[in-house]
């Protein structure tokens, strides 16, 4: 099992934004993942980041919809002078196996409920 730090753990005072659902934000040096709830604190949504530092990629879901696959573009290399937003671009079919298995490897210090709900997406399609 990983150590502590390459755990994912949840990062506290995260941001919260006027008008969107509340997020719990949980980070680790590989991935990242966003928990979107409704005013009842009943989870409505996640994404998952992971390849963190190579080439990242994000899984998105909302509650009633279907898992979607995006590549993390950086917003680099774009020849402006400034680094721009980074921005979710498509990214065809994503290798669900190792996502899931990365995922548990990062996931020991979730709260059950938060790892459940991921596995249990993640799982539909492998």
């Amino acid at each position: 099992m990983p150590g502590a730090l390459t755990m994912l753990v949840e990062l506290k005072d995260a941001r919260q934004i006027h008008g969107e659902p509340i997020r719990r934000w949980f980070m680790s040096p590989a991935m990242d993942l966003i928990i979107w709830h409704d005013e009842h604190m009943k989870p409505i949504g996640f994404q998952l980041c992971y390849d963190k530092g190579r080439h990242e990629k994000a899984i998105t879901w909302h509650q009633g919809g279907e898992l979607v696959h995006s590549a993390i573009h950086a917003g680099e290399d774009t020849g402006l002078k400034h680094k721009e937003s980074p921005i979710l671009v498509s990214d065809g079919s994503p290798d669900f196996v190792y996502i899931k298995e990365h995922f548990t490897e990062q996931s020991g210090k979730l709260p059950p409920e938060v790892a459940q709900l991921v596995l249990s997406a993640l799982s539909t399609h492998t």
